[in-house]
């Protein structure tokens, strides 16, 4: 066959063609036809630009949805955790000082294997006489010693104290052996101090029930935003306390100027009457016996209003203008803000601490992403009871006062 062979079968081409369906059709149904064949066309062919712009607004705008729901979320959360971090540590912190307060005026020697005991016979004596012991760990002048087992047991109060050399010197009326146990009865009636103010809460004793003795100092400084405690192990040669560690941060001034500390006080059945209010006398004055009086260690009470001793001669206290006690003589004045009501009496004693209140305000330590400011927060807890000291209050209007334990000299420690 010639290559140059005309191919008829392609004649034609390019020349529009009527399909065969369509043969025998009017020109109207043809014309639906194209046209119905021409939107299966444009179908096929996507969207077009003003679907594709409203899809992608619609997608937007659920999108923004979901992200706002999101953001809520996350402020809720931040939020939260704020709050939960500002409860947690202002109940770390009443936590501690509850068990602290609780522990005061406890007083213990160190327990065994570590119990003190004579390291040598002692002879009976009507005068003081040094002797050695096996430790002098928590011990002071003043303290009361219980000495010996049995028939030769005695309470001998230190007069003097060597913790070099492991002596004690007191007045030993009866005969003791070589190794004989030392002790210690009682409690501290003023674990938890005189004065102690509204800013400073001062307590000692076996804190920690280790028969260690130890002094805790708290202070709270709404000015410097800071809540501090210092531990300071109590010996002869202390002088001042340690330095103090940050428990709370963000501290901020109570409601109302309401003091971060509160007490309420009790005097024995066997406190002296200063007088009795008549209902327009405000100042009473009288003197304690026996003097000398211990500085830090009276009570002036006049119904719910009481006055403290604070150590530097004077007597402080809500509803209390102006007090002083000479701590030489005995002798006490105070003047109150309001006349005592008639037949108020109106009584001086050795001072009991009987509950502590504590109310601690905070803030978050940073702005809460939902309101744009610092969250607040005042938490106060009304009956932190030292227990020891209520016992000691117990044995004092026995009176049982051998087991009421003194103060050590040297506190409180500065």
């Amino acid at each position: 066959m010639s290559p140059f062979r005309r191919d008829n079968s392609r004649l034609g081409e390019g020349k529009a063609q009527i399909p065969a369906p369509l043969l025998g059709r009017t020109q109207d149904e043809r014309r639906e036809a194209g046209e119905f064949a021409c939107a299966i066309a444009r179908r096929s062919g996507g969207f077009s630009l003003l679907e594709l712009m409203v899809s992608v607004a619609i997608l937007m705008v659920i999108m923004a949805a979901i992200f706002s729901v999101i953001s809520f979320y996350q402020k809720t959360y931040g939020t939260t955790a704020l709050k939960a971090d500002m409860y947690e540590n202002v109940r770390g912190v009443i936590e501690l000082m509850a068990q602290e307060i609780g522990q005061a005026g406890l007083v213990n020697l160190p327990p065994s294997p570590s119990s003190p005991t004579l390291s040598a016979a002692v002879v009976a004596s009507g005068t003081a006489q040094a002797v050695n012991v096996s430790s002098t760990t928590s011990m002071f002048v003043g303290e009361k010693l219980l000495v010996g087992t049995g028939t030769s047991e005695e309470l001998v109060s230190l007069t003097a104290l060597n913790t070099a050399t492991n002596q004690i010197t007191g007045v030993f009326t009866k005969a003791h052996a070589n190794g004989a146990p030392l002790n210690v009865l009682g409690v501290f009636h003023n674990g938890v101090m005189a004065s102690s103010t509204g800013t400073e809460l001062r307590l000692f004793g076996d804190i920690n029930a280790d028969g260690s003795l130890l002094y805790v100092h708290y202070n709270c400084d709404t000015t410097a935003g800071t809540l501090t405690r210092s531990v300071t192990t109590v010996t002869p040669s202390a002088i001042a306390s340690s330095a103090g560690l940050t428990l709370l941060s963000t501290l901020i001034a109570n409601p109302g100027g309401t003091p971060c500390f509160q007490y309420t006080a009790q005097v024995p059945t066997s406190a002296q009457t200063l007088g009795t209010g008549n209902g327009s006398l405000t100042t009473f004055s009288g003197t304690v016996t026996p003097a000398p009086v211990s500085s830090g260690s009276l009570a002036v009470i006049a119904g719910s209003v009481f006055g403290l001793d604070s150590g530097s001669g004077s007597i402080i206290g809500t509803g209390v203008s102006s007090g002083t006690v000479n701590y030489t003589t005995g002798a006490v004045s105070i003047t109150f803000g309001a006349a005592p009501a008639t037949g108020t009496a109106v009584q001086v004693g050795q001072s009991y601490i009987t509950n502590v209140a504590v109310t601690l305000s905070v803030r978050t330590t940073q702005v809460d992403p939902q309101t744009k400011v610092y969250l607040t927060m005042t938490k106060s807890f009304l009956n932190l009871t030292p227990r020891n000291i209520v016992a000691g209050l117990e044995l004092a209007n026995v009176p049982f006062t051998d087991r009421l334990q003194p103060r050590p000299p040297n506190l409180p420690l500065p």
